[in-house]
């Protein structure tokens, strides 16, 4: 973060005061702060005080190009993560390495590119890349052995020396159990199924897949998000959030909190871990 102003000409005078020459020529009193001995009107604090400002102008300038290059290179990362292409060679053209596409259609190059979701996250230890790929709409890790070859592409084209790892993981799982007050005239209290619909629809469970589906890759699950997705599904008067608890792989659940943001990248809620309790709107009286 760039310094203020006032860190900054503090820093100078700091040592400018404590110089012994300068405590000489100007007959200064030792331990004296420089704005007991030098008024504002003065030549030297009219001077530190531009030297000041132009080093912070300099360092917040510099502060918002790293930021923006910052940024920059992440899309591009992410961007080269994704043009992966499983099973085409590696070639080296030009001073970069890119795959050999020649002798593919256009649709086999699509059907290829199985990195459907990546994020990248830089750190002081490194980059690290999240990954999945996505078979009948649902999001799951590649094979261990696409990893290998993604991570060996990821690694040519990265800084030499920078570390990257690799996240290719199962979703993150959530537990939730929800009771949901309901309009017994519109939705069927037993089922949650929605009534004279033209085709079978579940408000409730719709609603928790449409927020899973909507979460930004990497992003956070945010529980009164979820709890106002819910409330707006129709037939729907009030929901109660009894148990929002998450895992990662082996580990055991525990409470999701009021955010979580998922290890692997992205979120599951299976049916064995989802409970939906109905109950009428007027059993509240």
């Amino acid at each position: 973060m760039a310094r203020s102003h006032k860190e900054i000409k503090k820093l100078m005078t700091d040592d400018f005061i404590s110089n012994p020459d300068v405590i000489a020529k100007y007959g200064l009193t030792a331990g004296n702060s420089f704005e007991q001995e030098f008024s504002i009107v003065s030549l030297e604090n009219i001077l530190f005080d531009n030297i000041a400002f132009s080093i912070m102008a300099h360092e917040q300038t510099a502060e918002l190009n790293a930021l923006v290059n910052l940024q920059q290179n992440e899309l591009n990362f992410k961007a080269m993560v994704a043009s992966y292409v499983d099973g085409a060679p590696v070639i080296h053209v030009n001073g970069r390495y890119q795959q050999d596409l020649s002798g593919l259609t256009e649709d086999e190059i699509k059907a290829r590119r199985i990195i459907k979701r990546n994020a990248v996250i830089t750190t002081a230890e490194g980059i690290i890349v999240k990954i999945a790929t996505e078979v009948g709409g649902v999001l799951q890790p590649v094979t261990n052995d696409q990893a290998q070859s993604i991570l060996y592409w990821i690694s040519i084209n990265a800084t030499p020396g920078v570390p990257i790892t690799l996240i290719n993981k199962a979703p993150d799982k959530l537990k939730v159990v929800v009771d949901v007050y309901i309009d017994p005239i519109a939705i069927e209290i037993g089922t949650g199924k929605l009534k004279n619909a033209t085709e079978d629809t579940f408000p409730v469970k719709d609603a928790i897949k449409e927020y899973l589906e909507n979460i930004e890759f990497n992003g956070a699950f945010v529980k009164n998000k979820f709890e106002s997705q819910l409330e707006s599904a129709a037939g729907v008067k009030l929901i109660n959030l009894t148990t929002l608890e998450w895992k990662y792989e082996s580990l055991p659940f525990v409470d999701a909190g009021i955010y979580r943001v998922s290890s692997s990248g992205y979120f599951i809620i299976d049916d064995a871990d989802l409970t939906i309790n109905y109950m009428s709107y007027g059993s509240l009286a």
